[in-house]
């Protein structure tokens, strides 16, 4: 997934992309991109240019990448992420369960972000 010449932001709505793909048929891969997710997130989370995609991520018309989004956007703007969150878990496919856990989590104080 790492290509020379690709911003962090672009190798981040790719991953997001193959994640929710993988995460339906294959679990190893889909684990490798969820921690290569979780990289790029911290990256771009350290400057404002990133944190700017991140929040441009939160209306993509892909629901793996607005879930990713709103995941790493919970750690500086919880209030423009939590509406997506809200919204993607109540939507049909497997992302509102990691919405809808994401959220129960990070309510509660849980969720570790970094």
């Amino acid at each position: 997934m790492r290509r020379e010449g690709m911003s962090a932001a672009v190798q981040y709505a790719a991953a997001a992309r193959a994640w929710a793909e993988a995460i339906r048929k294959d679990s190893t891969h889909a684990n490798e991109l969820f921690d290569h997710l979780r990289a790029l997130g911290r990256r771009l989370r350290q400057t404002p240019t990133g944190r700017n995609s991140l929040i441009s991520f939160l209306e993509d018309g892909d629901p793996a990448i607005r879930l990713w989004a709103a995941f790493d956007v919970l750690s500086f703007a919880e209030d423009k992420a939590i509406p997506v969150l809200e919204a993607l878990r109540v939507s049909p496919g497997l992302e509102a369960v990691s919405a809808k856990w994401t959220l129960r989590q990070f309510l509660k104080g849980k969720l570790e972000i970094d």
